[in-house]
């Protein structure tokens, strides 16, 4: 008998939607306290809020966030934030060596106060400048009105001196008429700079461009750069920030910045580029999409789905807003961060450097198509996500690859490039930046009213600069057209045909009656004829679309297909759902996030069946794989996970290396055990398993040996902790240390080919060297060695398995030498069995719970052999009720009902059914 379990992920970094729980960030650094001038990061701040717009500001080159604080609200008073954190980014080469400064989540390199004519500072200097200036319009008002007794500090020590801007308000109206005396802004070797007070008995007045604007100046030569470890351009930054209270919405809801970066340094720089850093959080961050504009130089967030909602309720809810990061005084391009926390220390600063040139943190250019990441591609272009969102166009999240599948919605990270210039030592270059807010009827009007909102705002800019957008008009935006017509006839492939796709590659071919009004179309499957959940979507532009096979449901004997035609003023009813027979099997290959199990088959010593008469529980074994390892009561192992990064494959025969497909693999506990490589530490090292390619092994037989192959074992793990690596992992064994939620891990297994499949000659290679060694495993010349009998031509063929010690209640915890005999099978060709449905039990009573573990959502089918009252709820392991899924009389037969997982915390749950002829239960694990 062959035993599935469904192989879970384990992933160790953890972010945590807005809203829901605390986002995670990389870890805030704010440098030494000596080196450069001395100075300490900023520690003032202000907050433009004299309009429908709440944004917190600060002098450290970061906006909106500072350590636990967070704001940028829009509408202001609504609740949710638009802008988890924005920042400056500066870099230039100054006698051919690269200079950067910039703001990322802590890591500061901008301090505050200017900097003196050799482009230097100390620390007084910084401290007396730890200021941000911030006044109102009501405020000048009020003081024209001589309502004052005290001016407002802000307003009187506006600090022209060192180039706060200000004008003469000739005829007291508190604005600066054309006919005013111009805008003055003193700068070094001016008279005054550095003395000047603003006079205002005088009639001299702030220049506030709106209804508020602060001021702060800052600099990056007052320390050292930590986070870029780049040497400091010498610049000097004046920003001023203003918002407009225009009755016009789309303007009320808008933030203005004047950047003015001044070269103090006595040298050229040379390629100056100026960027924001922004991590767009449109309420709950977790359902994400970005897009850039480049016709209009705007870097755009807006909502993946049509619910902006995070797990304890916040967010915009429906329909969702777009925000738009618009340079105004002219635009570069918009890249995105590979790795959100950087190459680290020492690279950090080459690659934002790369990335505000449109290249990527190796060097390669940004070429379009999939997510820009492209090697060997001639495609270039300095804009990520270019085209048009709202009519699904490619190249955007909605069908990067052109073929009509939309990206996974999440986290949205980006950089807005300013173009290139150089400055001369004294020079000086502006940036002026828009932060744009649109809501519309739907995701995609919201896109639409905001792309129009940057229309009007850049045509007052470029009328009157920014002072003119105070009396911008955007009004309402287009009007969305309204829904399309209902696809009603689907026209291939028939109700339950078999479908013929070519192998191991091909295209399924669907077809439909085209709908009236409609820009595009969404084509949808489920395993399940009521679309409880939709397992894939590919959109287009026609009415019908090539399917890869790889992206039609797995693991189910039939699917299910139906068809909604959308245009940005919404989306039709559904189509008709149509069935189809295509069994396709997604082997032990996933792709990390995506929930996909691989199956595995665990034989314990003695070949003893988990699911059989010696088993200390059967709990599970009716359930789709059978007895999940995780929490397992009665299978060898606790757990074994698969984890990977960035998209990965983690188990890769079958879809990445044509040479291994369709072969089957096993880890192997044996008394003899064999050698592996560990390459972190450059360690032979002792381990008790073997790794073997088993070959071919068609379904309903056993294992030829004959073409059985031994594998070179790879060790990795990322626990140890200190300069030194830590010895107790010469050890095989639980020495990764336990996180919240979780138990002791095993390092991570990998298994790779030998060249000319000769495992025997590293064996022995491998037992001489470590047999010298008095802790286990011996360091040189274990790279070297390991590279000369591994085989890289042929890939990384098991990639990943990771062993969890759990501590299920009443059972002692099992050691490693406990496995010995244990056998762990990976099936790459061989399908699992289809969802067994629930079997009848006493009282004539029948329970399942698919998928189990779970991720996102969960089916419960449930059967009664009498009509009556029904109570089917969702228990915690102490049982308190989580969720009530089903309350009142049900007729005699088969019922469903389902529930959504993520808002539940991991762990073991208990699916309990009470009815009148008694009560049934299943346990359900929770996995992240």
């Amino acid at each position: 008998m062959r035993l599935r379990f469904a192989l879970l992920f384990s992933v160790f970094i953890t972010t945590a939607a807005s809203g829901q729980a605390p986002k995670t960030i990389p870890e805030a650094g704010v440098g030494p306290s000596g080196g450069a001038g001395g100075c300490s990061p900023g520690t003032a701040e202000a907050r433009l809020n004299e309009a429908d717009v709440e944004a917190e500001l600060y002098n450290v080159g970061a906006l909106f966030w500072r350590e636990a604080e967070r704001t940028y609200e829009v509408p202001r008073g609504g609740g949710a934030d638009a802008l988890f954190t924005a920042g400056l980014w500066v870099s230039g080469e100054i006698a051919g060596v690269p200079r950067f400064a910039g703001a990322t989540y802590g890591r500061y390199e901008f301090w505050p106060g200017p900097l003196d004519a050799s482009g230097q500072t100390d620390s007084a200097t910084c401290d007396d400048f730890d200021r941000l200036w911030s006044v109102t319009a009501s405020e000048v008002e009020a003081y024209n009105a001589g309502l004052f007794r005290v001016v407002p500090p802000d307003l009187a020590e506006w600090p022209v001196a060192w180039g706060a801007p200000f004008y003469v308000d000739a005829n007291g109206n508190s604005r600066n008429d054309p006919e005013a005396e111009p805008v003055v802004q003193l700068d070094l070797g001016d008279q005054g700079y550095g003395t000047r007070a603003l006079d205002l008995e005088a009639g001299e007045r702030p220049l506030l461009l709106g209804d508020q604007a602060v001021f702060w100046i800052m600099n990056d030569a007052g320390n050292e750069h930590p986070w870029s470890t780049m040497p400091a351009l010498g610049v000097e930054v004046h920003v001023l920030a203003f918002v407009v209270d225009s009755p016009d919405p789309a303007i009320a809801q808008s933030t203005f910045y004047r950047y003015t970066i001044h070269n103090r340094s006595r040298q050229t720089i040379e390629d100056s580029r100026v960027s924001f850093y922004a991590d767009i959080d449109l309420g709950d961050y977790g359902d994400d999409y970005m897009a850039s504009d480049s016709t209009r130089g705007m870097l755009i967030g807006y909502n993946a789905d049509e619910d902006d909602v995070g797990r304890d309720g916040s967010g915009y809810r429906t329909p969702p807003p777009a925000i738009g990061l618009d340079l105004l005084s002219g635009a570069f391009g918009v890249i995105k961060p590979r790795n959100q926390n950087f190459p680290g220390p020492g690279q950090n600063g080459e690659a934002a450097y790369r990335l505000q040139r449109s290249q990527w943190d190796d060097g390669t250019r940004l070429t379009v198509g999939g997510k820009g990441y492209n090697p060997g591609s001639t495609a270039y272009t300095d804009w990520l996500l270019s085209g048009d969102p709202v009519t699904y166009s490619f190249w955007t999240e909605e069908d990067p690859s052109g073929r009509g599948r939309a990206n996974g919605q999440g986290d949205r990270l980006a950089v807005l490039n300013g173009p290139p210039a150089s400055l001369a030592p004294g020079e000086s270059r502006t940036v002026d930046l828009a932060i744009l807010f649109g809501q519309g009827e739907n995701r995609m009007h919201s896109v639409a009213k905001l792309r129009t909102a940057s229309d009007s705002v850049q045509s007052a800019y470029h009328r009157g600069g920014l002072a003119a957008i105070r009396d911008a008009i955007v009004g309402p935006g287009p009007a969305p057209p309204l829904p399309p017509a209902q696809v009603t006839t689907l026209l291939a492939p028939d109700e339950g045909q078999e479908l013929d796709v070519p192998e191991p590659s091909g295209d399924a071919e669907f077809a439909w009656v085209a709908a009236s009004g409609a820009d595009a179309y969404l084509l949808e499957f489920s395993p399940d004829p009521d679309f409880r959940t939709v397992s894939h979507q590919v959109q287009t532009l026609t009415p019908s679309a090539s399917v890869s096979r790889y992206d039609l449901p797995p693991n189910v004997a039939r699917s299910y297909w139906r068809v909604a035609a959308v245009n940005w003023g919404g989306r039709s009813p559904e189509s008709e759902v149509r069935s189809f027979v295509y069994p396709r099997f997604q082997p032990g290959i996933v792709r990390l996030g995506d929930g996909s199990p691989a199956f595995v088959e665990v034989v314990g010593p003695g070949g003893i069946d988990p699911c059989g008469p010696e088993a200390a529980s059967t709990d599970g074994c009716d359930e789709v794989g059978g007895n999940g390892i995780y929490g397992s009561l009665n299978s060898t192992l606790d757990y074994a996970g698969v984890e990977g990064s960035d998209g990965t494959e983690v188990l890769s025969p079958g879809l990445s290396d044509d040479a291994t497909a369709p072969h089957d693999f096993e880890i192997r506990f044996t008394e003899a055990g064999s050698y592996a490589y560990h390459v972190i530490h450059d360690w032979l090292v002792r381990v008790p398993f073997e790794v073997w390619d088993v070959g071919v092994v068609p379904p309903g037989t056993e294992n030829d040996p004959s073409d059985d192959r031994q594998l070179m074992p790879l060790l990795a793990s990322y626990g140890s902790t200190g300069a030194e690596p830590d010895r107790a992992e010469c050890v095989f064994g639980y020495v990764v240390p336990a996180e919240p939620g979780s138990g002791p891990r095993t390092q991570s297994v990998f298994g790779v080919y030998v060249v000319d499949d000769d495992y025997a000659s590293f064996a022995e290679a491998a037992s001489g060297l470590v047999a010298t060694a008095p802790d286990g495993c011996v360091d040189a010349p274990a790279s070297d060695m390991a590279e000369t009998y591994r085989d890289r031509d042929r890939g990384v063929p098991l990639a990943q398995v990771v062993l969890e010690q759990g501590q299920p209640e009443g059972r002692d915890p099992v050691g490693i030498d406990g496995l010995t005999g244990t056998v762990l099978r990976f099936y790459t060709t061989d399908p699992p069995a289809t969802p067994a449905e629930p079997r009848p039990e006493a009282g004539g009573l029948a329970l399942a719970v698919h998928p189990n573990p779970v991720r996102a959502a969960a089916s419960v089918p449930y059967a009664v052999a009498t009509p009556g009252h029904v109570r089917l709820r969702l228990v915690d392991v102490l049982g308190r009720e989580v969720a009530m899924l089903a309350d009142g009389e049900r007729p005699a037969g088969e019922h469903r009902a389902s529930f959504d997982t993520r808002g539940l915390a991991p762990g073991v749950y208990v699916v309990v059914l009470d009815t009148e002829a008694g009560r049934t239960s299943r346990t359900i694990t929770v996995v992240r």
